[in-house]
């Protein structure tokens, strides 16, 4: 949040969105070379299985490392930057 007071929204919404699609592009092009490598060498089913494990594994690793955001919900106070904790 801290950012929105620095820029304006609208350029800083520009900007995430800009990078955003820039790292989605990036990623799609490494991943699908990485499993385009693994289709040939190890075959099409044991691709599949491996891209699975990995990820369950994210999966089960991002249940213990997330947090409820709701649980530190932040709150501005009117003419105020010194965010107070609402409790609900």
């Amino acid at each position: 949040m801290v950012i929105l007071v620095v820029f304006d929204i609208r350029l800083s919404a520009t900007v995430y969105l800009l990078a955003f699609n820039f790292a989605k592009q990036i990623s799609i092009m490494v991943f699908s070379s990485v499993a385009g490598g693994m289709y040939s060498t190890i075959g099409y089913q044991n691709t599949y299985y491996i891209l699975s494990v990995v990820v369950l594994v994210i999966t089960i690793m991002s249940i213990y490392t997330l947090e409820n955001d709701k649980k530190h919900k932040k709150m501005k106070v009117s003419g105020s930057f010194s965010p107070i904790t609402v409790k609900k």
